[in-house]
This record gives structure tokens, sequence and C-alpha cells, in this order.
């Protein structure tokens, strides 16, 4: 008895099977002589570069204003002159300076004068600010609360600070207001950064800090002086290494 004939249709299909069947059996051979170990090539990964510092010797000023130039440079708000070598404010709100150079050194200090030579009913206030950045939490070392009252009643003295923008990366502990009363007299303050802390001071006394609740450096600026609602005199600003 002869056996049936195979179509040429059924024939492909068959072979096409044992061909799968070949390779399927190859691949689990390899495996096991693997010792069934499944090798997955590493996906990339994005990295930020890390920041590289310049170096200063501490002490070098990096930066110190010249008004005799005028305010060529500093990103001025309206309201600002310059009159018998001091920078003046007309006493309106919303003044402000932005400093036309930003620190590369990691620690930096900030020095400048400020003289309140007229106070307002309620309100009147200086700072010098530090942008946030993607990376960095900024931060404010301010003067605020300045009034004409001779007498302050009870929590309504004016008051210097310092805090971190966010306000969610101060350490709680730190950030303290401290009643503060400048006068009139031409006073230097200094604005100290050193990694994640910020120090604010005069020449006879500190005022506040604040701590960063991650140890890594604060935001380098762009910096800005902004006040408003008293009337000012600003003198030298200066940035020094630390």
């Amino acid at each position: 008895m002869r056996s049936p004939v195979m179509n040429p249709r059924a024939q492909r299909l068959l072979l096409a099977r044992s061909l799968f069947l070949s390779v399927l059996v190859a691949l689990l051979a390899g495996l096991v002589a693997c010792g069934s170990t499944l090798v997955v090539a590493p996906t990339a990964t994005s990295t930020i570069p890390p920041v590289t510092w310049a170096t200063a010797s501490p002490g070098t000023v990096l930066f110190e204003s010249d008004w005799s130039k005028g305010l060529a440079g500093w990103q001025a708000s309206v309201g600002w002159s310059v009159r018998d070598g001091l920078l003046e404010m007309d006493g309106q709100d919303q003044r402000t300076l932005t400093i036309p150079y930003q620190p590369t050194v990691r620690d930096y200090a900030v020095e400048f004068q400020v003289q309140v030579v007229d106070e307002p009913v309620d309100g009147g206030y200086f700072r010098l600010r530090a942008a946030p950045t993607p990376t960095a939490a900024g931060f404010h070392a301010e003067v605020e609360g300045l009034h004409t009252d001779i007498i302050h009643t009870t929590g309504d003295h004016p008051h210097a600070w310092v805090v971190l923008d966010p306000f969610t990366a101060l350490d709680p502990a730190s950030g303290r207001p401290l009643d503060y009363e400048p006068h009139t007299s031409l006073v230097n303050y200094h604005v100290e950064v050193r990694e994640n802390t910020v120090q604010f001071a005069t020449d006879k006394a500190t005022l506040s800090g604040a701590v960063g609740k991650a140890v890594k450096p604060l935001s380098h600026g762009p910096l800005t002086i902004e006040c408003g609602l008293a009337f000012l005199r600003v003198g030298d600003v200066r940035i020094i290494a630390l």
C-alpha cells in the first residue's frame, strides 16, 4: 500500500515548524550552558555634572561698586539716583538693584552699607536676596517693619532675619527674627554664605542666621538689593571670597 502524497503547501508548513523547533532547542541549550543567567544590557542614566568652583584666597574682593559710574549694568528699577557718592531711593515700594556680579567661589560674603534716612508710618524694609535655582535654595537677609513710632508695642519692633526660598528648605531650628532698630546712621551689613548656611550681621552684632535642611550649597544668585516704603541711602557694595 502506497503512502499518501503530501501536497506542497503542507510540506512547507512542516518544514517551517521543524526549523522553529530547532532554533528554540538551540536557544534553550545555550541558556543552560551559560548557567541559565539572562544578561540585560545596562540602561543609560542621566546625571547632573558636578559644579566646578573657582578658587580665590579668603578676603579676596571679587566685586566692588563704583557709584561714580552711575547705575550702568545694575538693572535698577525706577526710583534710584546717585547723590554725594551714595545711591538714594525715593521712598516708594518695590525698588530693586541687581548686583552685576554672580559669585563663582563656593563660600562668599556680601557687604553693603545702608542708611535709613526716613521711616514710613509702617512697613519699611530692605533685603539682600539670592534667587533660588532648580538645584539650590535661595535666601533673603532682611530688615523689615521699619516705622516712625518711637515707642514700639510688644511684637511691633523692627526686626532682622534670614529665611530660605522656598521656606520648606529651612531647618526649623534656624531663621529666627531678632528685634533690631537701625536708626539713621550708615550701617555696614554682612551676609556670609557658607555651604548651606547664611549669617546676617553688622559690624557690631549678629542679627540672624539660617541653615538649609540639605547639606549642599545655597544659591549664588543673581543677587539683588530690594527695598521700599522708607527713604534709604546705599553705600559701598562688595562681594568677598571666604
